[in-house]
């Protein structure tokens, strides 16, 4: 019995240790194994998006009530007609597609078609005799096509402030601006400025345009030349809501060679 006992104790003691660490070495690829597993089973299932595949497109018709730059138009004239003047409703129909690239920008391209005319009644210049006054109309539509960035802000997720800047070029259509005289010695002449209204009533017919027995149609000569295309700056602003997941609502004020108030209605997906 003492020579077993000596025996047992005289073992190397580096065997037992290496036996110890090996121990402790499988213990360590037991626990291991499911983490690593549910880590490749993660990767595999949800892998992540690459950046560039996080663009977005939108599509969007819309509608605004447009007017004519009043205050410029004060620079020049005393006395002037102006888009919503009596029965004259001046809005513009058309659609927008944008581009959302990852980032805060977008890129766009509109399409708008816009009645920029005006009631017809006396123009009278600054500094000018009311007897040199014109009866005027102003028969003016615009077709513009306009190419816009956007910056925007995602403060919630339902909601985008932004604000944008583009250029295009605008197609003019109708008979433009007409200069006429009133029939001399009628109402139309005599009572001009002497009202409440500088234009008298005498001057229209009871369809609301010109009556030829006050008005001298055949006196018409452009007041203005127009070129058939002339070029469009845009400067926009509003809010972008998000409805759902796909539709798209946006109130919106800007200048377009006019300024306007509007509302838009889409689509969006990525």
């Amino acid at each position: 019995m003492p020579i077993a006992l000596s025996s047992y104790t005289q073992e190397p003691r580096e065997v037992r240790f290496k036996s110890v660490m090996f121990a402790i070495v499988c213990v360590l690829c037991v626990v291991a194994m499911p983490t690593s597993d549910a880590f490749a089973q993660q990767s595999t299932v949800e892998p992540m998006e690459p950046e560039l595949r996080r663009n977005e497109f939108m599509a969007t018709a819309h509608a605004r009530a447009i007017f004519a730059p009043k205050l410029l138009l004060d620079l020049w004239f005393e006395e002037h007609a102006n888009t919503w003047s009596g029965d004259q409703r001046n809005i513009s129909y058309g659609g927008h597609f944008t581009w959302r690239l990852k980032g805060d920008y977008e890129l766009g391209v509109g399409i708008d078609w816009a009645d920029l005319s005006m009631p017809a009644q006396y123009w009278k210049q600054n500094n000018e005799e009311i007897e040199d006054a014109d009866f005027t109309t102003l028969d003016l539509k615009m077709l513009s096509v306009v190419f816009t960035t956007y910056w925007y802000w995602d403060p919630v997720e339902w909601l985008s402030p932004y604000v944008g800047v583009g250029i295009g070029a605008a197609y003019l259509a109708g008979s433009g601006i007409v200069d006429y005289q009133p029939v001399r010695g009628t109402a139309c002449d005599t009572q001009r400025g002497t009202g409440e209204e500088f234009t008298p009533e005498a001057c229209y017919g009871e369809d609301g345009k010109a009556d030829p027995s006050q008005v001298d149609l055949s006196t018409a000569r452009p007041a203005e030349r127009m070129p058939p295309v002339v070029p469009v700056v845009h400067v926009a602003g509003g809010l972008r809501f998000n409805i759902y997941r796909y539709g798209v609502a946006k109130l919106e004020v800007g200048f377009n060679d006019y300024t306007y108030v509007g509302l838009s209605l889409g689509g969006q997906w990525w």
